[in-house]
Order: structure tokens, then C-alpha cells, then sequence
């Protein structure tokens, strides 16, 4: 989005694709402004023919850029523009403070499920 699209605006969003390539979607948000685009038929059998034309970030991406970008241009929707997201709480951030690769990998652990305790 950012180089395509030339956004200096925080940013955030996440991409999917269905089976067989059948749904793409987009899922996009600034600080003021949640919007989802999904491309995709009602009926499974049609579908992109591959993964490369189907996925989420080729097929609904784009047209999320384009509207963010004319929400941006339209004087008539300031309300919707700028703002910047919050910091991250320091518990948040060392949670999500990984190392940019491991020796090795870590041992497994018996059924731990504290990791979803934060």
C-alpha cells in the first residue's frame, strides 16, 4: 500500500484468500476508518485460476487503496482522515518482540495454553 499507493497515513490491514481460490478479501483500517473489500462470486465454482490472480492481497487489496486514497482527496470527509494508532502497551510490544531468527528451535511444551493469557 505504501509504495504502490504512495500512503504515508498509519496504516494496518490483513489479507485472505478460500480454498480453490474462490474468495479474496481485505480487511483494512486507519485510525479513524475500518473498511473490508471482498471479491469473490456467489456460487464456489467460480473462482481465480490460480492463487497468484486469487489471493487477497492481488484481487481486494487494490481496490481498498483506491478508496482509502479517494476518501483522502474528498474535502467532504476530513472527519474520516489522519490520526495516528496508539502506541503499543509494554506488555504488548515484548510480546510481539521476536528475534529475527533462532539458532535453533525451541523445545516443545506439554499443552501449554498461558500464551493466550495476556
Amino acid at each position: 500500500l505504501r509504495s504502490e499507493y504512495g500512503f504515508t497515513i498509519d496504516i494496518a490491514g490483513k489479507t485472505g484468500t478460500t480454498q480453490n481460490n474462490t474468495d479474496g478479501w481485505f480487511i483494512g483500517y486507519t485510525p479513524r476508518l475500518v473498511a473490508g473489500v471482498w471479491v469473490g462470486a456467489e456460487m464456489p465454482q467460480v473462482h481465480f485460476r490460480t492463487t497468484a490472480l486469487g489471493q487477497g492481497a492481488r484481487s481486494a487489496l487494490p481496490v481498498w487503496g483506491k478508496f482509502i486514497k479517494k476518501v483522502h482527496r474528498d474535502g467532504t470527509l476530513m472527519r474520516w482522515r489522519g490520526g495516528t494508532f496508539a502506541p503499543l502497551s509494554e506488555s504488548a510490544a515484548e510480546m510481539m518482540s521476536c528475534p529475527p531468527f533462532l539458532e535453533q528451535e525451541p523445545a516443545e511444551e506439554a499443552d501449554d495454553s498461558s500464551w493466550f493469557n495476556f
